[in-house]
């Protein structure tokens, strides 16, 4: 049917006004016509309805139900205040990084992820490059525009909880912040694909973004069209025309981005096809070592050939694995450094919210210190990526682990204090009492850190799921595979729960620097245990396969018997 397509619009001979031969083009559109109704061929159109409103109804349900079971109080008139003063440049921040990262994924190929057989047969086509790809580039500003449209609606739901107005107001508010922010960010990475920027002037844009952000939070005024989309978000608390603005730049952007894709590299996108596959395949397994792996490569993220700072020569004995995991820092990557303190950042400003009154936020800060531990951990990571080297050295594996948890602690800490420092600045602008962060932060740094650490820690040792040993029945394999994804998140998550201690103290009128000293010794615990399971895993592995011997397995039935 479509070499059919293909010969009739040939022999037909089309032409543009120009002189331009349409039939190329002609003939791709009846290719991807045909390939839909490929598709559409076999899938039941009514299960596909019925697959979509239960996935609609169900992330529904969670996001009333969850916020609901949070328990958050009403805003006060002075917490309002600080919203209406503050808001829109914490917000347009946010809006910042998100664009940051679509540029910097533009400037590396994205974020189209075309099929192999696309980049090599279709873009190598005798057809404008630009018409090829124009379908392809409208399905993702049509995604990213809906992802965008849910995680907004989620958010004014959770905001209707604390801030003045009904869901009415906040969610079609919040719904179409997050379409024009999700389609923004797409055209962004598509104009900068399309434009062929290089990875160090992407970087440059990106951090040109964020720090114009930055700097409207600084001086609390909004002079970024990051700080116009946080007016846009904030609408049903003060409405502010001129941001409206905003949205005639947004569609200027999406619409070059979208026409102007016609220079898109090849190798990149062929590149981009073969790892996106890949990752697809990890994720089904759970894998995560794998997927971090391969997004470095997606990304292009290298260690520096020469280090930052010269070293002397390993020390000896047990103090090499801490000088090697040192010299490994050495060769970070100027984009790793720039992510842990971003990540650093982003926890110390959820703890800031959670403190306000916004208790989602503390999850937030927990998966930033989780991807935080995972890039801490890389040379941990590397020892489990390549066992045949530490086998072939007579060293103890429980103490090899436990020797490369240390140098990552001390990053983790470092994490722990550019959080801790993010709150004090929010404290100097008025966001909440300097004396509270003060006598609560101090005491959020430990565990925070450790526990950080250890869930990382306990991704990374983890193997991918599998058979053979399991001794659990086959028939909670699904709760078992859900409670193995958010392990070791949760485990982050503990280290937080001292904010909500102390928060619950100050409402109690008592002393919240106490509480959150109590607060952290579970956490502390916890964390404890947490490095004794990583230096002792195999010995409490094997005593637990001691203690349940595997059942010996019943003759087969013999005639006789029967």
């Amino acid at each position: 049917m479509a070499s059919n397509a293909a010969r009739a619009s040939s022999d037909s001979g089309h032409e543009s006004d120009d002189g331009e031969d349409l039939a190329p083009v002609i003939a791709l559109r009846e290719l991807a016509k045909a390939r839909r109704r490929n598709r559409a061929a076999r899938v039941d159109v009514f299960e596909g309805f019925y697959q979509a409103y239960l996935t609609a109804f169900g992330c529904g349900v969670a996001v009333l139900i969850g916020s609901d079971a949070i328990g958050d109080q009403r805003a006060t008139v002075a917490q309002v205040t600080k919203v209406v003063t503050h808001g829109p440049g914490f917000v347009g921040l946010a809006i910042a990084l998100i664009f940051a990262v679509a540029v910097r994924s533009g400037s590396r190929g994205g974020p189209l992820v075309l099929p192999a057989a696309d980049v090599r047969h279709v873009l190598l086509a005798p057809v404008p490059r630009g018409n090829a790809l124009r379908s392809p580039a409208v399905h993702q500003v049509r995604f990213s525009a809906f992802v965008g449209l849910v995680a907004g609606a989620g958010l004014g739901v959770l905001a209707s909880h604390r801030l003045p107005g009904g869901v009415t107001e906040w969610i079609p508010v919040g719904a179409g912040v997050g379409a024009v922010v999700g389609a923004l960010s797409a055209g962004l990475a598509l104009l900068t694909c399309g434009r062929r920027v290089r990875p160090w002037m992407g970087m440059l844009v990106a951090v040109a973004l964020v720090a114009w952000s930055g700097l409207d939070v600084y001086l609390g005024r909004v002079t970024s069209p990051m700080g116009l989309l946080g007016q846009l978000a904030l609408m049903p608390i003060r409405l502010h025309p001129a941001s409206f603005a905003v949205l005639a730049l947004a569609a200027v952007v999406i619409l070059a981005g979208v026409f102007g894709l016609g220079g898109m590299s090849l190798e990149q996108a062929e590149r981009r096809a073969t790892l996106a596959s890949q990752i697809r395949f990890a994720l089904t397994l759970q894998d995560l070592r794998t997927v971090v792996l391969l997004r470095r490569q997606l990304t292009q993220e290298q260690s520096r050939p020469t280090p930052w700072v010269q070293l002397g020569p390993l020390a000896p004995h047990r103090r090499v694995i801490w000088h090697r995991d040192i010299r490994g820092l050495t060769r970070w990557p100027g984009v790793r450094i720039i992510r842990l303190i971003s990540l650093g950042v982003v926890a110390g400003l959820c703890v800031v919210g959670t403190w306000a009154g916004t208790t989602p936020l503390i999850a937030v800060g927990a998966l930033a210190l989780f991807l935080a531990g995972l890039d801490a951990l890389e040379p941990l990571a590397q020892d489990v990526d390549h066992p045949d080297l530490p086998s072939s050295t007579p060293a103890v594996p429980g103490e090899l682990r436990a020797g490369h948890a240390v140098v990552p602690f001390g990053v983790m800490v470092l994490v722990a204090l550019i959080g801790f420092g993010t709150a004090l600045a929010a404290a100097a602008v008025g966001v909440f009492p300097m004396h509270l962060a003060l006598s609560v932060g101090p005491f959020l740094i430990l565990p925070a850190a450790l526990l950080g650490l250890i869930g990382a820690a306990t991704s990374v040792v983890m193997e991918p799921p599998g058979g053979g040993s399991d001794l659990l029945p086959a028939e909670i394999a699904g709760i078992k595979m859900v409670a193995r994804a958010v392990w070791a998140p949760a485990l982050v998550l503990l280290g937080l729960t001292p904010v909500l201690i102390a928060r619950s103290a100050v409402h109690r009128h008592m002393d919240p620097g106490r509480a959150a000293l109590s607060g952290s010794i579970l956490p502390l615990m916890v964390g404890v245990l947490g490095l004794g399971w990583l230096r002792y895993r195999e010995e409490i592995h094997e005593y637990f396969k001691l203690a349940n011997p595997p059942s010996p397995a019943q003759p087969a039935p013999t005639p006789e018997s029967s």
